[in-house]
């Protein structure tokens, strides 16, 4: 499996939100600190995105307004993360990234 060693991978923590058609999302640090990181800034070959509720580890940099924003997004160990599903089951049922219920069949 491809892993990424440009990285320094220094910090840990979840994506909370990935938005797939605006190309970016929210990482929640493990203090609670929310970083910015955009499709461009993910470790992985191919359409790049992030599941949300996966642990990454990833660095720090300051954006063009000098805010802080993730980087380097990787799986923990350096290797690719897992891509978005269109689902999310972090809150115990399945939602779609618009927060809503998937339509039934």
């Amino acid at each position: 499996m491809l892993r990424f060693s440009r990285c320094a991978l220094k910090e840990l923590g979840t994506v909370a939100r990935w938005l797939d058609e605006e190309g970016h999302g929210i990482i929640k640090r493990n203090d609670g600190t929310e970083f910015v990181v955009q499709q461009t800034s993910i470790k992985m070959g191919g359409y790049k995105s992030l599941a949300e509720g996966q642990e990454v580890e990833f660095d720090i940099e300051k954006d063009h307004h000098g805010g802080d924003h993730a980087v380097c997004v990787a799986a923990p160990g350096g290797y690719p993360p897992k891509p978005w599903s269109g689902r999310d089951f972090t809150h115990g049922s399945p939602q779609t990234h618009l927060g809503h219920p998937p339509p039934s069949s």
